[in-house]
């Protein structure tokens, strides 16, 4: 059983940064495994967009990397199948792009203070839902929307 998951996107690694800094970045991953199974914690790195180590999890592979959707869903089906205790996500949402999501609190806010209000498209987390109001201007910009 693995207690530690850590997910990425080899495909959008490579592209980014080169062979030979995927392999940076696998060496780098090496360390932190080695660090983790000195603790006591399995770690496993699994690429999103890798057919058969998806199909081990009985999930999809990542076939579309900026699709919140597919990444998401990829990442709930390691996580329904291997139930790790820590989930990492290697990399920035170029890499792995974050779902936003409308927490029932945030939806209940929302309704109560009967604002504009709408997730801001900057600086979003999967877990953080950032919201702001959105200016009174017809274009209806960003401007000020905060963590």
């Amino acid at each position: 059983m693995d207690d530690k998951i850590i997910v990425s996107n080899r495909s959008v690694l490579t592209a980014k940064y080169g062979a030979a800094g995927l392999v940076k970045i696998k060496k780098s991953v090496d360390v932190l495994i080695a660090a983790d199974d000195k603790r006591g914690i399995n770690s496993r790195l699994v690429y999103l967009d890798d057919a058969a180590s998806m199909k081990k999890y009985k999930g999809n592979a990542v076939t579309v990397h900026t699709s919140p959707r597919q990444n998401k869903e990829a990442i709930d089906a390691i996580f329904r199948s291997a139930a790790p205790e820590y989930l990492m996500i290697l990399g920035a949402i170029d890499v792995v792009p974050h779902q936003d999501i409308a927490t029932r609190h945030l939806m209940r806010r929302m309704i109560r203070t009967r604002t504009r209000t709408a997730i801001c498209p900057m600086r979003a987390t999967p877990l953080t839902p950032v919201i702001s109001r959105l200016s009174r201007d017809p274009a209806g910009s960003w401007e000020g929307c905060r963590i």
